[in-house]
C-alpha cells in the first residue's frame, strides 16, 4: 500500500496529465462522431472491420422480405409542365419533365389506409410544388389524414403543400470533398428531422435532442449522426407500382409477398435514386429504411461501458507516452498507435457495434508525443547553456 501511494505520489503531474488527455481525446472523439460527414480514413478503418468481421462470422445476411414489402416508382411516371419562380415574383415554365403518377400513388396510398394493417409507410417520392397533376388535392389530403407514414422533403425546394409538413421529414446525406461515399446518416439536416428520425419518434414516443454539447436520448447519451450497419441491402425482390396495383385489384393471398399486412411499405425508385456506399450502391429508400432500425435497435445511443472502456485505453496511451518508458517505445510512434487502436476498435466494433475514428485518435497521441519531445529537447539545451554559463563564470 505505502508503494502504490509512493507511485501515484511520484507519477502525480503524469497522471493528471494523462487523465486531461484522456478526457480532451474522448471528447474530440464524441465531436467527430456526431459530423454528418466522414473522413477517407473512416470508409477505410470500416471496410477492414467488416472484412474482419466477416473473417470471424462468415457473411452477415438478415432475410427480412416477410416484414418489408417494396413498391418501385421507376416505370410509373407521366410528363408534366415544371413551373418555378420568376425574378419579377411570377412563374415560369421550364418545359416537361417524368415526374411519378401521383394517381397511381393515390390509388396505393388509399388501399393501405382502407386496410390499415400496415406497419408502416416509407414515401420516398419527390412531392414539389413545382409540378402539379389532377389529384394532387386528393392525394395530399389523404398523406395529411394517414397514419404511420412519412415523406421525404424535397432538397432545395418547396413542399407541395404545407398540409404535408406534418409529415415530412429530410432526406439529404452528406458527404466532403475528399469522400464521396456515403457513411453516415445524419438525424438532423440543420434543424430539420430526418425520416428516419420522425418514424423513430412515432413510433417509440422518444426523441433524440441537444442536451447543451451533447446529444440524448431521454437520459441516455446518444449521437446526431450514425454510421449505418446494412440488416438490409437485398432490393431485388421488389415491385412496381402498376403492377403491384393490378394484383390488388385481383385480391390477395395472405402468403403472397405482395401483401401489405405487417409489413413496412418502401416506395421510391430503386434504379435513378442511387447512393455509393462501402458495403456498394444502394437505393436511398434502403437506407431510410436501415436507418430506421438501427435507431430501433438504439444503435445511436453510446454504452456507458464503452465510454469507460476508452477513457482507460487513452489513459494508458497517453501515460505511456509521457513516462518516456523506453520498454513501450514500440507504440509511441503514429503507426503504433495506429495499430494499438485498430485492434482495441475490432473488440468495441464486436462487442458494442461501435467503430471510433483511429487517424484523428492517432494523430493526438503523435502530437503529444512530439510535443514531449521537443519539451525535453529544450529542456536538454537550456541544461547545456546553464552549464556553459556556470563554467565561464568560474
Amino acid at each position: 500500500m505505502t508503494r502504490l501511494l509512493s507511485f501515484f505520489y511520484r507519477e502525480r503531474r503524469r497522471l493528471l496529465a494523462a487523465t486531461l488527455v484522456a478526457a480532451v481525446t474522448l471528447a474530440v472523439d464524441y465531436w467527430a462522431m456526431n459530423l454528418p460527414y466522414t473522413f477517407v480514413s473512416e470508409k477505410v478503418q470500416l471496410q477492414l472491420l467488416d472484412y474482419v468481421l466477416q473473417r470471424l462470422n462468415g457473411p452477415q445476411t438478415c432475410n427480412v422480405s416477410d416484414s418489408v414489402l417494396m413498391v418501385d416508382v421507376h416505370y410509373d411516371k407521366v410528363m408534366v409542365t415544371e413551373h418555378r419562380r420568376a425574378s419579377d415574383g411570377g412563374s415560369k415554365e421550364m418545359g416537361q419533365i417524368p415526374v411519378t403518377d401521383r394517381g397511381k400513388l393515390l390509388q396505393l396510398l388509399r388501399y393501405l389506409k382502407a386496410r390499415g394493417d400496415y406497419r408502416y409507410v416509407i414515401l420516398d417520392v419527390c412531392l414539389e410544388a413545382s409540378t402539379s397533376q389532377p389529384e394532387d388535392s386528393a392525394l395530399w389530403d389523404t398523406i395529411a389524414n394517414m397514419p404511420r407514414l412519412v415523406i421525404a422533403r424535397p432538397v432545395d425546394s418547396v413542399l407541395a403543400s404545407p398540409i404535408l409538413e406534418v409529415r415530412a421529414g429530410a432526406a439529404q446525406y452528406s458527404s466532403t470533398i475528399l469522400e464521396n461515399d456515403f457513411l453516415k446518416y445524419p438525424l438532423y439536416t440543420d434543424t430539420i428531422p430526418s425520416m428516419a428520425l420522425i418514424m423513430y419518434r412515432d413510433s417509440t414516443k422518444h426523441d433524440i435532442r441537444r442536451w447543451g454539447a451533447f446529444w440524448v436520448d431521454g437520459y441516455q447519451l446518444a449521437r446526431s449522426s450514425m454510421i449505418l450497419t446494412w440488416d438490409f441491402i437485398d432490393c431485388s425482390e421488389r415491385f412496381y407500382l402498376g403492377d403491384l396495383l393490378n394484383d390488388w385489384e385481383e385480391g390477395d393471398d395472405d402468403e403472397w409477398d405482395g401483401n401489405p399486412k405487417g409489413k413496412y411499405i418502401l416506395i421510391g425508385d430503386f434504379e435513378n435514386d442511387i447512393h455509393p456506399t462501402f458495403v456498394g450502391e444502394l437505393s436511398g429508400t434502403l437506407m431510410i429504411y436501415n436507418a430506421y432500425q438501427s435507431l430501433l435497435h438504439q444503435r445511436h445511443v453510446l454504452s456507458p461501458f464503452l465510454l469507460i472502456m476508452l477513457f482507460c485505453l487513452f489513459f494508458t496511451l497517453a501515460w505511456l507516452t509521457l513516462s518516456r518508458n523506453r520498454l513501450f517505445s514500440w507504440l509511441c510512434s503514429f503507426w503504433g498507435y495506429a495499430g494499438f487502436l485498430f485492434i482495441f476498435c475490432i473488440i468495441t466494433y464486436l462487442a458494442f457495434n461501435e467503430a471510433y475514428d483511429i487517424l484523428i485518435t492517432s494523430l493526438i497521441f503523435y502530437a503529444l508525443k512530439t510535443g514531449m519531445e521537443w519539451y525535453e529537447r529544450r529542456h536538454r539545451i537550456y541544461a547545456f547553456l546553464k552549464r556553459i554559463k556556470n563554467h565561464t563564470k568560474q
